[in-house]
């Protein structure tokens, strides 16, 4: 197998008992707060924040909450789970791809305005997102089939949950990784305690206190990643991954492999 190798809004609009200034919320304006933060946080009914596309073998989960930069919801990561569950059992399913419907991010990570916001108020439903979410990261990573993550774009926090764990993690020239949560008072979580102190070095210790960013081609040089290729290949590179036949772990990575870019030589 292979080894487990973060929207991003003002300091100000995440700390607490600050006013929404997203687009969502000025758009719901006479709302009560509550409500509002019921609604992003994904306890209310909305659709089509996870799409879902399958082609042969292949099945793609597409994060399609683009106001937010694909800010996780309950109503995503329930989604998520269901159908991960669902192509679990089935045999025509050989590989899942999770991408974004959004080119500029991935997944800017949970949406950590609303939970605060029912926090503050009390409402269990602040916990009853991060218990799903924590759920939804640990099927992920003990997942029995192959799961790429194409983290091109703005990848945080809760985004690094859902990719970290998956065997095959590409970066792009566009992709942001951080785990910024100890910039608005958290703690890196999402088993990034897990995670972070297995890169090299005390770069994981660096980046889980400062919240510092890796871009590009470094996501890759710092082991986040499993393969660096270029956002103009990633087209071909799904097509591609549509001719697998069997779950196979080696025919995947052997797909990737065809399309990575060759790292730049010392010297």
């Amino acid at each position: 197998m292979f080894p487990i190798s973060q929207h991003v809004l003002p300091r100000s609009t995440l700390l607490a008992g600050q006013r929404f200034t997203s687009p969502a919320t000025k758009a719901i304006r006479g709302v009560k707060c509550s409500e509002v933060a019921a609604r992003r946080l994904g306890m209310l009914a909305r659709t089509n924040e996870i799409l879902t596309h399958q082609q042969f073998g292949t099945r793609t989960l597409i994060l399609n909450r683009p106001y937010a930069l694909n800010a996780l919801n309950l109503n995503m990561v329930s989604g998520i789970l269901a159908k991960l569950r669902e192509w679990s059992d089935s045999e025509l399913c050989n590989v899942i791809v999770l991408k974004s419907n959004l080119g500029k991010a991935f997944c800017a990570g949970g949406d950590v305005v609303a939970a605060s916001k029912l926090a503050q108020e009390g409402n269990p439903k602040a916990l009853e997102f991060l218990a799903k979410e924590y759920q939804m990261d640990h099927y992920i990573a003990t997942y029995q089939k192959p799961i790429v993550s194409l983290i091109s774009g703005i990848t945080l926090g809760g985004g690094v949950g859902i990719s970290m764990f998956t065997p095959f993690r590409v970066a792009t020239e566009t992709t942001m990784f951080a785990m910024p949560e100890t910039q608005i008072g958290f703690f890196p979580d999402v088993a990034a305690s897990y995670f972070l102190p297995k890169f090299d070095g005390q770069l994981g210790r660096y980046l889980g206190l400062t919240g510092a960013r890796l871009t590009g081609i470094d996501v890759y040089y710092a082991g986040i990643a499993t393969h660096y290729v270029p956002t103009e290949r990633l087209p071909l590179l799904e097509a591609r991954l549509q001719d697998i036949t069997s779950p196979s772990y080696d025919s995947v990575n052997k797909v990737l492999e065809e399309f990575v870019e060759e790292p730049l030589q010392p010297g």
